[in-house]
């Protein structure tokens, strides 16, 4: 470069989306297939930044206020949760590779809300931020040191960077699950709470009401974020207050992502597995006799065998969901009369084929997350207003962020900068994977 040659021009601007999209409900491979199919359009509108709404694969857990979700040890309840843990998404398995290929084939990072059930506790992307392993080494060799059952499922945000053919940089775990959410999702902690860099940025996310955890909030802005991420499952009564708040709290752009949902994106009916039904108790294998035969062989050689009959497998029923969440909706919230007794129990063909539900008031087009996906700037106005979205329909959500506004907006207030106190206030992050068993070296 010659002396007076003009040094290149400082980058200030990322282009963002929204995808505001309805999932089919508990179908993690339609629900995969359909946020790729976001990702490519969304490369095609040249967003480099996407994000997605909380619980977007495979589904948020609608059913829970609808179906008598905290009636203990309820059947119904048992059959929903083991095809809700089925449809979960494994990281290791490979269950993001389609998303992960698409960021890397369109060129855009992604913050996406999915249902994680690890086969392991102490499980670490391989692309873990640079930050992350600066301020802690050890994290390589206590990769594989705990493990888990693999069948808890925590409300997770995965950041998906298009860098080196795709791959899966951070994952955090929802800090405190909300209200009828800890009947089916564990606490999360604060490993995957990290910043990453998008072109100018320095981005961070929070899912649903842990945004409005003030510590949290702490942590990201400690890590110098000035792009905030809020992940929701999908009404603008939770986006509109809170987006404008965190954006004047931080200084920052807000990026709010919803879902939405009607009753028909409710599967009919479902089931936790596909094996054939157990045989009832009256038929010849159930009888104490069949259940204690001798094979011919094992009778010859002098072994006496026990053969087990086959199990009841309670959990293992065809569950009517749509009209046990129809019923719930009608009454308000949870079934009460024949719609609690149903939630408690209800197998095949106890209510019907759900028609009632198509002949109910609003019926199958009824909506039960009408979307409020926005953003907003960091003086606290809306770039996207939640009005604009709160329709229920499916969109995607583009605009143009220029960094200058945030270097504007913190000339009066940075909550990590000037108008931090460190000397007086700081905060202390406990950056570990939570898990039941730590196993040390001897």
């Amino acid at each position: 470069m010659s002396a007076d040659a003009a040094p290149p021009a400082e980058r200030t601007q990322l282009r963002v989306g929204i995808a505001q999209v309805a999932v089919p409900l508990l179908d993690r491979s339609a629900c995969v297939a359909k946020v790729a199919s976001a990702i490519a359009e969304a490369g095609r509108q040249g967003v480099e930044l996407l994000a997605f709404g909380e619980a977007c694969i495979p589904g948020y857990p609608v059913w829970l206020e609808r179906t008598g979700g905290a009636v203990f040890d309820s059947p119904t309840q048992k059959a929903i949760h083991a095809v809700y843990l089925r449809e979960a998404v494994c990281i290791e398995d490979g269950h993001l590779d389609p998303i992960v290929k698409a960021a890397a084939a369109h060129g855009v990072h992604v913050v996406l809300g999915i249902i994680e059930r690890p086969r392991h506790a102490q499980f670490r992307p391989a692309g873990a931020t640079a930050a992350l392993a600066a301020t802690d080494p050890g994290t390589a060799a206590r990769r594989t040191a705990r493990g888990a059952s693999g069948h808890s499922v925590y409300c997770s945000m995965v950041h998906v960077s298009p860098s080196g053919g795709g791959r899966v940089l951070s994952v955090h775990r929802k800090l405190v699950p909300t209200y009828e959410e800890r009947l089916a999702w564990a606490h999360g902690d604060t490993e995957g709470l990290v910043t990453w860099p998008v072109g100018p940025f320095t981005v961070g996310g929070t899912l649903c009401f842990e945004t409005w955890m003030p510590l949290a909030r702490a942590a990201l802005h400690g890590q110098g974020e000035d792009l905030h991420v809020s992940l929701w499952p999908g009404s603008d009564r939770n986006t509109r207050d809170c987006t404008r708040f965190v954006a004047l709290e931080g200084r920052s752009f807000v990026l709010s992502a919803s879902c939405v949902l009607s009753m028909r994106d409710i599967p009919e009916e479902i089931r936790p597995s596909a094996a054939a039904p157990s045989p009832p108790a009256s038929s010849p294998a159930a009888t104490p006799a069949a259940a204690t035969a001798s094979p011919p062989a094992a009778a010859a050689a002098g072994l006496p065998v026990l053969r087990a009959a086959p199990s009841p497998a309670t959990v293992d029923r065809v569950v009517p969901l749509r009209e046990l969440c129809m019923r719930g909706h009608r009454s308000g919230g949870a079934p009460t009369g024949a719609g609690a007794a149903a939630g408690a129990g209800a197998s095949a063909g106890a209510d019907g084929s759900g028609s009632a539900a198509s002949s109910a008031p609003g019926g199958l087009d009824t909506v039960l997350h009408n979307g409020g996906s926005c953003i907003a700037a960091p003086d606290g106005r809306w770039i996207v207003s939640p009005d604009d979205t709160s329709d229920g329909a499916e969109r995607l959500i583009v605009a143009t962020v220029d960094l200058a506004e945030v270097r504007g907006a913190r000339q009066n207030f940075d909550p990590a900068g000037h108008y931090a106190r460190p000397d007086l206030l700081r905060l202390n992050v406990q950056r570990s994977r939570a898990a039941a068993a730590e196993y040390k070296p001897q």
